[in-house]
């Protein structure tokens, strides 16, 4: 399947916006419902960690793979200071 790519700024108050894009990923692939679970929550754990603790300007999730198998990554950017 196509990899689906999402980039949103890194702050707690968008992981609404990333548990929207996984269930509509895990709806399109027609991934069970235990699979379903465990990407939402690796999603939502990892974003979360990501936003507290590397704090980058945004956070770009990628999520490949089909229905047997998944990956998914995570990318922060930083904001350049001159």
């Amino acid at each position: 399947m196509k990899p689906l790519t999402l980039t949103l700024p890194a702050e707690l108050a968008r992981a609404a916006e990333l548990a929207a894009w996984v269930e509509g990923a895990v709806t399109a692939w027609n991934l069970p419902a235990a699979r379903a679970h465990a990407l939402h929550l690796c999603a939502e754990e990892i974003f979360a960690n990501i936003a507290m603790h590397a704090a980058p300007a945004e956070v770009t999730v990628t999520l490949e793979g089909d229905a047997t198998r998944q990956v998914m990554s995570f990318a922060g950017s930083q904001d350049v200071l001159n």
